[in-house]
């Protein structure tokens, strides 16, 4: 090996050192450069290794062409150098922004050049990459973490405690308990249940439901109770009553009601009113709508009114029972139940004028039905027309009502009538209880012609081929019927005058 005397300190040096490994003082570069691929000596300015064939430096040719190439280019921003995590850079002691020390050439790039920095800088942003989705993730967890805990539709645990979710769900509570304490195996349903309120009008640790089963010969409902002991719901089964062949009907939309279920506080004392349609399985009866109110503090039925009338159907096509209560009082509770039964829209409740309009129609059509029959005709002639024979008085022409009867039902015996005249249409007779009949010829039918309050006693014709009847009266009025049209008025003259009296016939 040959050797090089370093100019510091005279120390021989071996061939290619660029500082002396003495003193650390520069040493001439030599013509020859080290391979970095295979650590032979070459000339200093080969392009490739005649050793290796490996690339030392560019030819003049290309680098013109990169030149070229880059002021085609637009010019980019210098890059910064890479921040290596977990390590520091070494302080030259150089100014901040002053050029780096002079490195001396060994044929490979030096450190911190721009192939080093792009290097680096790529791995730069891939650090921040990374560490932009690992915030943008936990970002996007604790968002739905937020955002499913504050949702109030949100399912709780089948388990009967109370979570944050279900604090009015009373039907859910009340489900779960039912399935707890093994409560649902008769196949009965849930009708509704109410979570009720305390004196402050916050929700109370008790709620009250319904559950039923409505079948053809099976049909039963049940009250329960549920009050919260802890987190738990214990229940307790307050009422059961059967109701068999009859169809349960509790869904408040079909009884067209906003307040079915509901809390009321009377004299001071909170109920749980409930209210449901009893109905028949072929619709062909009476429907009845119970209303009830249950002691919230006992659990007992304070009160029950049973409302039950005809179904009808309304104008716009709906169903409606006329209701009328069988077995209230007039106690309080049962009148703050008839107010809540105004609320219900399948039950209408009639009114006093109503009542008593239907009272006198009752009363009418049982008079008239005890006046039926030929036996009662003078009697239902006086009742049907008692309004005409007042106007009749006063000196109007009034319509008289008419009711016939078969000619094989006589309404008078041979023996009980004094005179009888004809007409080309008609027969007329005078009773001898002062009643004018008559028998249309045409129809075959037997009718009453007259018997007001003054018995008649003479009878004539006006006119018989127009049926034109006069009536000579016992208090001397004087009348005269259309036996066609059923009318009759006054006639002119009074028993005073010296006009000639109607013509009385009598035949045997």
């Amino acid at each position: 090996m040959s050797f090089i005397a370093c100019p510091n300190c005279g120390h021989q040096c071996p061939e290619g050192s660029h500082f002396c490994n003495q003193c650390g003082a520069q040493i001439a570069v030599s013509d020859e450069v080290e391979c970095p691929a295979c650590h032979s000596m070459i000339p200093a300015d080969s392009i490739f290794c005649p050793v290796c064939r490996n690339m030392m430096k560019k030819s003049s040719q290309q680098q013109s062409i990169k030149l070229e190439k880059t002021e085609v280019k637009p010019a980019s921003k210098p890059k910064r150098a890479p921040i290596e995590f977990g390590a520091r850079e070494a302080v030259t002691g150089t100014a901040a922004g002053a050029a780096p020390a002079s490195t001396p050439n060994t044929g490979s790039p030096a450190t911190g050049s721009t192939a080093d920095q792009t290097t680096g800088g790529g791995k730069n942003w891939k650090q921040y990459l990374i560490l932009a989705g690992i915030l943008a993730f936990l970002a996007l967890f604790v968002w739905v973490r937020c955002f499913r805990n504050s949702k109030p539709d949100r399912q709780p645990e089948a388990t009967n405690t109370e979570t944050a979710a279900s604090v009015n769900n009373s039907t859910d509570i009340f489900n779960r308990a039912l399935e707890e304490y093994a409560l649902k195996g008769d196949g009965d349903k849930i009708a509704y249940a109410l979570r009720l309120m305390n004196s402050e009008g916050q929700p109370s640790d008790k709620i009250m439901g319904v559950t039923y089963l409505s079948e053809e010969n099976n049909s039963f409902y049940r009250i329960y109770t549920l009050t919260k002991n802890g987190s738990r719901w214990e229940i307790e089964r307050n009422k059961q009553e059967y109701i068999n062949g009859r169809k349960l009907i509790f869904d408040p939309a079909e009884m067209r009601s906003d307040e079915v279920p509901t809390q009321k506080n009377i004299n001071g004392k909170e109920y749980f009113c409930y209210a449901f349609l009893n109905m028949p399985q072929s619709m062909n009866g009476n429907g009845i709508v119970t209303i009830g109110l249950v002691d919230v503090e006992t659990g007992n039925i304070a009160s029950k009114v049973n409302y039950e009338g005809e179904i009808v159907v309304t104008s716009d096509g709906q169903r409606q029972i006329i209701g009328r209560n069988t077995n209230a009082t007039n106690g309080i509770l049962d009148s703050r139940i008839k107010e809540y039964a105004q609320g219900i829209g399948y039950l209408h409740i009639p009114t006093k004028e109503e009542l008593d309009a239907e009272k006198e129609a009752a009363e009418e059509e049982a008079a008239k039905k005890e006046l039926e029959g030929p036996a009662n005709a003078d009697r239902r002639w006086l009742h049907d027309n008692a309004g005409a024979l007042e106007a009749l008085e006063s000196g109007e022409e009034v319509h008289t009502a008419v009711t016939s009867y078969d000619k094989s039902t006589p309404l008078f015996k041979a023996e009980d009538f004094q005179s009888k005249i004809n007409s080309p249409g008609y027969v007329v007779f005078l009773g001898k209880n002062g009643v004018v009949y008559a028998f249309n010829k045409s129809t075959d039918a037997n009718f009453v012609v007259y018997a007001g309050g003054s018995k008649a006693t003479q009878i004539g014709f006006e006119n018989s081929e127009k049926g034109i009847l006069n009536i000579r009266t016992a208090n001397g009025g004087r009348l005269q019927y259309d036996l066609v049209n059923h009318t009759i008025k006054k006639r002119g003259g009074d028993a005073s005058d010296n006009s000639k009296p109607a013509e009385v016939k009598r035949e045997e």
